[in-house]
């Protein structure tokens, strides 16, 4: 039975929150409070109104696109900066279109699911998989306890200690935990050998190699869990429902929470427009917890990519095995806590897309790979690297565009111009209700306007991005990427630590795209001025700087660019201190995260450049009229 069938065809008890189904196997129960109940219908509108809405946002995009492209044909030769800013715009169309035909094809396949739960002492068995590679002591030991104290017989799991940082101390702390605590389902593990990057998939088969060597042999389940990730009792029960009730079901992943987001979120690095956004529409593509049967089938993770969570998921699904999404928060781990950190995460993601293309059109992996699959790979990782790179192209383009101080759309008379603000007015409207209906889903959580967030890390991506290009195709060694949550304070000498300690290349790079932004943005104000003394000042502050798709854009780029300035100069920190978000048993020292830290309303976001763009659409409709 599928996981989608979980909540169907079971007895209801007789206080009408808790149904019950059972099997010959299995006694698994669905939770229906009036608050699963609200969610789960909340998720079920989103996942019926998206595909709705993403058919809207394509039709309305390519009418504004078709007659930009329909003007520039027929009108006389222009400025060339018009003719770029017009190849800016069908390259952003095209990545956001084929995002929007991802939702399009999850049209009538909406599903009403409510949280479940393993009951009994049947139990199936589970090998936890803790892999980890030089982060902080009692990081890893807070989610080694976490794991150890689940409400799950020890006889049916064991938390296995995946250290590819080969520290005494971290083994000697596992040690002492399990001896004080008797622990028998606890192991440590290591290669022991000399590690130059964090190959998390390699650690995890040689992880899967461990307990296949064990007296007890694989367990029927592995789960996948990050260091920095911790599990609240329940993990187990929540999750094993939707594996073992399906037999075809071969990974099923629940959605990573993070509690020491600082308030508002003002770095995006909350992922619940990913989790409660797209991965509601078409279930997860991660690879938190797997069918042992599935993995062996494939092999095991595949070690030719960085990002083996999603290689593994399509790798799965090509062999027929379906993919569950988990609709319930069963885990909580943290983010980055400073810019530096969180500009290395996202390069290192952005890398890893750039490996699995290398990868899927190697001569060694053609041999075990579909062209199906190759072309599936290379579809998704090229459309979010070619739009990394377009923002970063773009953060060099606005200020020489405004600096020409020519025209940013072409056009022939006023009306042309009307109807082109109209058009592009009804093109935002439709990116507006779909990015609302999406923030919605994830209770403000995440952007309207969700492609701005990435304009201030887009530069950098698209430097790694280069890089690791000729680095591919001069077949150079690739670069290795360490753990984000790594301490670098002993990466440099300690008389050069405190030179560059405010003045990085961070800070100098922020601080020359914020600059060259501020220096555009005046360049063009006064050509702007300068033109309107040959014609109306409506109709030339639309027609260049004060174009709406043009303007915004370049306010993207000032607030994103300028935001993390006071960050690397100032050495307070937005980041809340992690012990804080804490709740620490002074017995078992098991520690979960507060009330304060879960509360879903501290992360909510201020939709400022949401609120911008609304108001600045509305003043271009009522203008549009009175462009003579």
């Amino acid at each position: 039975m599928a996981s989608s069938d979980l909540n169907a065809g079971m007895e209801s008890r007789h206080d009408g929150v808790v149904s019950q189904m059972k099997d010959a196997e299995w006694h698994i129960e669905t939770l229906k409070s009036p608050e699963h109940q609200s969610e789960a219908h909340r998720r079920l509108e989103y996942t019926r109104l998206m595909p709705k809405l993403a058919l809207f946002c394509l039709l309305s995009d390519w009418l504004y696109l078709d007659y930009r492209v329909l003007l520039a044909i027929q009108s006389p030769r222009v400025e060339v900066s018009a003719y770029v800013f017009l190849a800016m715009e069908i390259c952003f169309a095209v990545a956001t279109g084929l995002m929007h035909l991802q939702s399009l094809s999850a049209w009538g396949k909406a599903k009403f699911k409510l949280p479940v739960r393993l009951c009994g002492d049947r139990l199936p068995t589970v090998d936890i998989f803790l892999p980890c590679c030089g982060e902080g002591l009692e990081v890893i030991m807070d989610t080694v306890r976490a794991a150890c104290a689940l409400d799950y017989s020890p006889e049916s799991y064991r938390v296995v200690v995946l250290d590819d940082g080969c520290s005494k101390l971290v083994q000697e702390s596992v040690e002492r935990l399990s001896l004080e605590k008797n622990y028998r389902n606890l192991y440590y593990a290591s290669r022991k050998v000399e590690i130059h990057s964090f190959s998390k998939a390699a650690n995890l088969n040689f992880g899967l190699d461990f307990v296949a060597r064990l007296p007890s042999g694989p367990s029927e389940f592995v789960a996948v869990l990050d260091i920095d990730m911790i599990p609240l009792p329940y993990w187990l029960r929540a999750v094993l429902p939707y594996l073992v009730s399906d037999s075809k079901v071969g990974l099923a992943n629940p959605p990573q929470r993070f509690y020491n987001i600082p308030n508002q979120d003002p770095f995006a690095q909350s992922l619940d427009t990913v989790f409660d956004g797209i991965e509601t529409i078409k279930d997860c593509v991660s690879s938190s917890w797997l069918r042992r049967q599935a993995l062996d089938q494939i092999h095991w993770f595949p070690t030719k990519t960085h990002n083996q969570d999603i290689t593994t998921s399509a790798n799965l699904t090509i062999l027929g095995w379906k993919i569950e999404y988990v609709p319930e928060t069963v885990q909580w781990g943290l983010v980055p806590d400073t810019v530096r950190k969180h500009r290395r995460q996202r390069s290192r993601w952005t890398a890893s897309l750039v490996y699995s293309i290398s990868a899927y059109w190697s001569d060694r992996e053609k041999g075990d790979t579909t062209l199906r699959r190759r072309l599936g790979a290379t579809i998704v990782s090229v459309t979010l690297v070619s739009m990394n790179v377009m923002i970063a192209f773009s953060a060099v383009a606005i200020p020489w565009i405004l600096s020409t101080g020519s025209q940013t759309v072409i056009y022939r008379s006023p009306r042309q111009l009307q109807i082109l603000l109209h058009l592009e007015s009804l093109s935002f409207v439709a990116t507006f209700l779909c990015g609302f209906t999406r923030s919605r889903s994830t209770r403000n959580h995440g952007s309207i306007i969700h492609e701005w967030q990435r304009v201030g890390l887009a530069p950098f991506q698209a430097a790694t991005i280069i890089r690791l290009t000729i680095t591919e195709l001069f077949g150079i060694k690739m670069q290795s990427f360490a753990p984000s949550s790594r301490s670098t304070s002993t990466n440099r000498p300690t008389w050069f630590g405190s030179l560059t300690h405010k003045f990085d290349v961070d800070l100098l790079a922020y601080l020359l795209m914020f600059s060259a932004q501020l220096c555009g943005g005046y360049a063009g104000l006064r050509a702007t001025k300068t033109a309107a003394e040959d014609e109306s000042l409506i109709r030339c502050l639309f027609s260049r700087a004060g174009y709406p798709a043009f303007f915004l854009l370049w306010v993207k780029f000032v607030l994103q660019s300028g935001m993390p300035l006071p960050r690397l100069i100032s050495s307070r920190s937005i980041w809340p201190l992690r012990e804080s978000m804490l709740v620490r048993d002074p017995v078992s020292k098991v520690a979960y995260p507060s009330k304060e830290a879960t509360n879903p309303h501290r992360i909510r976001i201020r939709q400022t450049f949401a609120k911008i763009a609304f108001c600045y659409h509305c003043i271009v409709l009522v203008s549009a009229w009175f462009i003579r």
